[in-house]
């Protein structure tokens, strides 16, 4: 025949409470920060009403310590729990430990819990309250404030925002995170694909487009060049081919034994510029259509 445990409603005063040392024992005896601190008095102080023991004239938490802790920690005088008849130290461990268990998340209602805070804290009055949350980043605050790791919100927002249908089937046992993992990477790499299929037929389909090729002015191999004068005027033979009124300036003032550079005009040739050595040259017959022969 089982136990019949019991779980009676009492008022007894804080200065006669304590945590029950196989809480800390567990691990289970949690620290209070001004996060929590804020919520609390910003909700009137509302707290879980916790479990306890009672042991001659103290009483013993087992359960909700953090909501006990803050009760205490604010100067109240009276905390409102339930004492239970669990006196069996194995019983009491079961008790514990069962109160504390970490159940399976639902990760549809994790995720829509992540999106709401998202987009809460966006607004008004979510960034005011996202002042007093300790942490500088949004994913970071979601992850404190939900009481999960910065990984594990990631991992539920990858598979919410990219295949949100795997969610259930994640909750049901059905998928793991890995095969989830593996699906949207297959999935995304399906969609590059079929976008880049899409450009290239869209290309393909464009009317071809006329090359307007330009003939190079000037060959781009100078395997041949002269300088002669008619009546006057300067005559370049590059390649054999012979071009007329390409200086800039309508005069030339050669002197033996020099250098000089024949600068083409800019429409022609782009600002293309030639230096000419000219050896040996006599001044006189310049007028005639003496050809020089020239070095480049």
């Amino acid at each position: 025949m089982s136990t019949k445990y019991t779980f009676d409603f009492a008022t007894v005063s804080v200065a006669q409470t304590s945590i029950h040392p196989i809480v800390k024992a567990f691990g289970f005896d949690f620290n209070t920060d001004d996060l929590m601190k804020a919520h609390f008095n910003h909700f009137n102080k509302f707290y879980d009403k916790p479990v306890a023991i009672k042991q001659g004239e103290q009483y013993l938490v087992v359960t909700q310590t953090t909501d006990f802790k803050l009760l205490q920690e604010s100067g109240a005088e009276e905390i409102e729990l339930y004492v239970t008849n669990i006196n069996d130290e194995f019983e009491l461990r079961r008790f514990i430990g069962f109160r504390h268990a970490q159940f399976d998340k639902n990760w549809i209602a994790l995720y829509d819990c992540i999106k709401f805070l998202e987009k809460y804290l966006k607004t008004k009055n979510g960034k005011v309250w996202s002042k007093s949350i300790p942490k500088q980043f949004t994913r970071p605050k979601i992850a404190y404030l939900m009481g999960l790791g910065e990984g594990t919100i990631e991992r539920i927002k990858y598979v919410g925002d990219n295949a949100p249908q795997l969610l259930g089937l994640i909750n049901q046992g059905n998928y793991s995170y890995k095969q989830a993992e593996d699906f949207i990477y297959e999935k995304k790499q399906q969609e590059k694909a079929a976008a880049k299929a899409a450009k290239k037929a869209k290309e393909n389909n464009k009317p071809a487009e006329k090359e307007t090729k330009v003939a190079p002015l000037f060959p781009s191999t100078l395997e041949s060049l002269s300088l002669s004068f008619h009546n006057g005027t300067p005559v370049f033979s590059l390649n054999g081919q012979e071009f007329t009124n390409l200086l800039s300036n309508d005069s030339l003032d050669i002197k033996p034994q020099e250098t000089f550079t024949i600068k083409l005009k800019d429409g022609l040739s782009k600002g293309l510029e030639v230096s000419i050595s000219i050896k040996n040259l006599r001044l006189g017959g310049l007028g005639n259509s003496d050809a020089l022969g020239i070095a480049a």
